[in-house]
């Protein structure tokens, strides 16, 4: 994100830099989610997590995953929908260090408010229950929980997507 204007300054974060053109053009979702993001990057300062390390995308993954305990799941699945361009949907659009493949079991633009309100819930519980503070497969994680073990072509979701029902 640095090269869109996006960045935590020092070592520990102190401050969350965002070039005004960038606050314009992005949707309220991924501006909390971005930033609850690099303000989870003092968080993992604060427990010795990413000292003295180069970057690294476990440490970015965490970085998000811990934000879902933290009430920022909803704003994390919705800046999906509201940044992809992908038209038809390709699946490839990342955000957070996580493509939605992983995330969603078909377009993340055809599920109903009360679906991501159900995943949001899913993906605060898991993070809740995890020891969010050792570095896991956040990736497994949250596609377990949201998608199934199966992948995103093994069958319907338990989230009611209108399109493919």
């Amino acid at each position: 994100m640095r090269k869109q204007g996006w960045f935590a300054q020092h070592k520990p974060v102190l401050h969350v830099i965002v070039r005004e053109e960038d606050l314009q053009k992005s949707s309220r979702w991924r501006i909390c989610s971005i930033t609850a993001h690099e303000l989870m990057h003092l968080v993992q300062y604060l427990h010795g997590i990413g000292i003295d390390t180069s970057w690294n995308k476990s440490i970015e993954r965490q970085a998000t995953f811990c934000t879902f305990a933290r009430g920022f799941a909803d704003d994390f699945l919705r800046a999906f929908a509201a940044e992809c361009t992908s038209h038809p949907c390709d699946h490839r659009f990342v955000f957070n260090y996580f493509r939605c493949d992983g995330v969603f079991r078909g377009c993340c633009r055809d599920l109903t408010d009360a679906s991501l309100d159900q995943m949001a819930r899913r993906l605060e519980l898991l993070a809740q229950e995890c020891d969010g503070w050792e570095v896991l497969d956040f990736v497994g994680l949250i596609s377990d929980c949201l998608v199934g073990k199966g992948g995103p072509e093994a069958g319907p979701s338990s989230f009611d997507n209108p399109i493919s029902s």
